[in-house]
This record gives structure tokens, C-alpha cells and sequence, in this order.
């Protein structure tokens, strides 16, 4: 449920009798640049003065071990066993302009090289428990991280901190998974909770500049469902459906301390963009043929529930929930597959991103 990076590289053994382990490095090194401009506007929406500009220039650089461990108690229980070390460093040269930009005193843009490292040690535990050969039951317990990045240096706002720490969080999922109707079916049910602490949060000044805050606390929790079904041969069918209950469990503090404002939010306010309801209906069939070539058509619907665009209340609205249609047809071989799709067939409108009102602010 967070973003991933490429996968790591692993060194694996020969399956052994009850025994499996593997052990890796992993290395990145990436560039990116992130520019942001703000303009006073007139009445017609057309810039008339630059109020503010950034230019950031980054660099990122991961490198960590890791290792993992299967110990196979009997034909009906194993153990699972994982740990990473990892250290990233971060460069990054930020410039600023504009009005609010600028060096006051010189009246030239403002330079900003800063600099960050980091290290992780994130691990995973998960037990697994065989009801014969068409059922099995697993705990899986899991920490994680997400890497820090630097914000802009806005002038005359000192609730914005320099850089955005790392995230962590703890993974709790309990599931059973079972064939069922001489394996044309299967089912698949779990329960998870999520303890996210120092969570990135994206907020803006009152100017209307966007910038990221380690906001305490939140946890997400929840159940999902998934089945698939085979009833004649060429068809299959499948479902999923899901609820998670995601919100703040400590407050954001206001964005400017000492003056007497209150939170921006308060624990219990709904983490954004996470709906409580998600879901889908897929089928697929490939049509019975006696050539080499075989070909089948599908579709999918999926279904998106309401949710709140951001966590600050007075500036976020109820995003309304949705469903998207998408077909697909594909041609295929034992080395070719064609594949064609049209995503969103029904070319549903939804709203994903709220714009300030600049000229209201300045």
C-alpha cells in the first residue's frame, strides 16, 4: 500500500527439504526535478505579476541488504522470516523568485543546497498454516518506510520544516484462502490494520503554496474479499470487494504556531482520497479454437466510493463516489500476445485534484 521501488536483486538456493533462504543488495540512484510558480491574476485569469517561483533539482541514492528465511515445520505449518537494512542519501538545489522569492536585501533569487540521509531497518514475520492442499490460513506482521523529501524554502513561513522525514508503518493481516468445486473456484478473505506513524501530509500555505508535513499519526484498517470462478471451460469470472476505515489517530497542528488557531485537523478526520467502499467485477472468455492462435474478449467494472479530497476541512470537499468500464481483446500464441484495451469505455468525469483559489488568497 505504499509506493515501491525496482525489485530488489536476490542470490536463492535450491529449494531445500524444509529449509529456504535467499539474501540481496539492492541500489538506486535517481534524479528528478520539481518546479512550482504562483502569479497574481486579474480579472480575466490572466498573470499579471509573478508572485512566487521554485526550482528543485534532486538527487536520491538507496542502497541495502536483505534477507529472507522460510523454516517448513511439517507438510501443514512453515514459517516465514524477513529483514532489510537500507540508507538513502539526498542532495538537493533549490532556487527561488518571484515576489516573495527573492532575497529582500538583494533583490536576486535565493539558492538552497541541502543535504539528508537516512537509515531503515524494516522486517516481516508470517506464519502459514495448510489445511490440505485447498485451503491455507496465514498471519502476516510487516513494517515498512517510505523515504523523506526536501520542501520548498518559503520565505516568511516558518511552519513549513526544510524537509519532510521518512514515514513508517506496521502491517497486520490475518487471511484464508481456499479452492473450492475441484479448484474452478477460488476464495480468498482477509482482515488488515495499518499503524502509520509520522505520515506525509500534503497542505498549503496561505498563500496557496503547496509543501509536505509529517502529520503524527493514522492507522487504516479493514477487510477485503476476492473470488474467482471458472464455471465452464474459456470463462472466467472473478469479484472483489473492499472496506477500509483510514483516518488520523493524532491531531495536525495549526500551520502557524503560537497564534491561537486551531488544528488543521483533528484525530478521526478520515485520511484523503481513501474511500471506504472499492469493488469490482471482471469476466473474460477465450473462445475455443483449433488452430494456433487463440483469442478471447473481457471486461471489468470497477467502483470507487465517496471520500475526502484532503484532511484540511475548510478547504476540501467530498469527492463522489464512481465506476469505470474497461474492455479488453487479446490475440495470442505460445511466444505472441496481443493485447487491446479501452480503459474508462464510458468516458466517466471525476474530479481528482482542488484548486485554490489564488486570486481570493492574494
Amino acid at each position: 500500500r505504499l509506493p515501491t521501488r525496482p525489485q530488489d536483486s536476490p542470490l536463492t538456493p535450491r529449494a531445500a527439504a524444509r529449509l529456504e533462504w535467499q539474501v540481496g543488495a539492492f541500489y538506486t540512484d535517481e534524479d528528478a526535478d520539481y518546479i512550482e510558480f504562483g502569479n497574481a491574476l486579474n480579472p480575466a485569469w490572466n498573470p499579471m505579476i509573478s508572485i512566487f517561483t521554485a526550482s528543485v533539482l534532486t538527487n536520491y541514492r538507496e542502497k541495502a541488504l536483505f534477507g529472507n528465511t522460510t523454516w517448513k515445520f511439517n507438510d501443514k505449518f512453515d514459517l516465514a522470516l524477513g529483514v532489510r537494512y537500507a540508507q538513502n542519501d539526498q542532495v538537493f538545489d533549490q532556487r527561488l523568485g518571484g515576489l516573495i522569492g527573492r532575497d529582500p536585501l538583494t533583490g536576486r533569487d535565493q539558492e538552497y543546497v541541502g543535504t539528508s540521509s537516512e537509515s531503515v531497518t524494516t522486517w516481516s514475520v508470517s506464519p502459514r498454516y495448510f489445511f490440505g492442499k485447498d485451503s491455507m490460513a496465514y498471519l502476516r506482521v510487516a513494517s515498512g518506510y517510505r523515504a523523506g523529501s526536501p520542501n520548498p524554502l518559503l520565505p516568511n513561513s516558518p511552519e513549513v520544516p526544510r524537509q519532510v522525514d521518512s514515514d513508517s508503518l506496521t502491517n497486520y493481516e490475518l487471511g484464508l484462502k481456499t479452492h473450492l468445486w475441484d479448484r474452478r473456484a477460488l476464495v480468498e478473505v482477509a482482515a488488515f490494520r495499518i499503524n502509520w506513524e509520522d505520515i506525509r501530509l500534503n497542505l498549503t500555505t496561505a498563500q496557496g503554496i503547496s509543501y509536505g508535513l509529517n502529520g503524527g499519526g493514522a492507522r487504516s484498517q479493514g477487510v477485503e474479499f476476492t473470488g474467482s470462478l471458472m464455471p465452464v471451460d474459456g470463462l472466467r469470472l472473478s469479484a472483489s470487494l473492499a472496506y477500509t476505515d483510514a483516518e488520523l489517530t493524532s491531531p495536525i497542528p495549526p500551520a502557524r504556531p503560537g497564534l491561537g488557531l486551531p488544528n488543521q485537523a483533528e484525530a478521526g478526520t478520515p485520511l484523503p482520497q481513501v474511500p471506504e467502499w472499492t469493488g469490482s467485477l471482471q469476466a473474460f472468455y477465450e473462445f475455443p479454437t483449433s488452430g494456433e492462435w487463440v483469442w478471447g474478449v473481457g471486461g471489468a467494472l470497477r467502483y470507487y466510493g465517496e471520500r475526502p479530497l484532503s484532511v484540511a476541512a475548510e478547504q476540501s470537499i467530498d469527492l463522489d463516489s464512481y465506476s469505470l468500464l474497461d474492455l479488453t481483446a487479446e490475440v495470442s500464441n505460445q511466444n505472441t500476445t496481443w493485447r487491446f484495451f479501452v480503459t474508462n469505455a464510458t468516458n466517466e468525469d471525476t474530479f481528482t485534484v482542488q484548486l485554490i483559489d489564488q486570486q481570493e488568497r492574494l
